[in-house]
This record gives structure tokens, C-alpha cells and sequence, in this order.
């Protein structure tokens, strides 16, 4: 079982688009806590590669839990830049569990 303390969690970053790291809370004001490997989290990373859409885009980034809090948001954006500038490679999808 995975536990996560407050400890864990830091602001949620954003990149601007020179693909500099920044914190904006009037435009995303969630916190992030990455996971730590065990055999549920496991799991449910396997599940989601089992998705056909997954099984050929390569790596994926660590699960995270993203706490909002009360009245918290992301407003819509895109997870896609110019190969110069896009940090670690893009996004082409984001697997969420509620």
C-alpha cells in the first residue's frame, strides 16, 4: 500500500514556451506527488499500457496523483511543443483514474 504524506506533494509545474519551468496558481493550482514503485501502482501502470492506443508510443512518465483541493483547476491546455522545446519529449496523452 502507498501512503503519501503532504511532504510529498509540491506545486504543479507548467513550461512556458521558451520551455522554461514555472508555477502559475491563477492557472493551475493542483499539487503533484509522484508515485513511488509498488506492485499496485504497477498494475495499474501495466493496465493502462494494455490500452492499444498505448502499446506503440514508447515511454510513459511516472504516475503522479494530482490533488486540486477545493475549487482547484488546469484550464484547458495542450501538452505539445516544438521539438526544440519540448522538455523530456511531448505528451500525446494523459491516462487519468478517478
Amino acid at each position: 500500500m502507498v501512503y503519501l504524506r503532504d511532504e510529498h506533494f509540491a506545486p504543479s509545474l507548467m513550461y512556458d514556451n521558451e520551455g522554461k519551468v514555472h508555477v502559475d496558481k491563477a492557472y493551475r493550482s493542483s499539487l503533484t506527488a509522484k508515485l513511488p514503485s509498488d506492485p499496485l501502482i504497477d498494475e495499474i501502470s501495466a493496465r493502462a499500457r494494455s490500452f492499444p492506443f498505448y502499446q506503440h508510443l514508447g515511454d510513459f512518465q511516472p504516475i503522479v496523483v494530482q490533488n486540486y483541493g477545493i475549487a482547484g483547476q488546469y484550464r484547458d491546455h495542450f501538452d505539445w511543443y516544438d521539438d526544440k522545446l519540448a522538455v523530456g519529449g511531448n505528451i500525446a496523452s494523459t491516462f487519468f483514474v478517478y
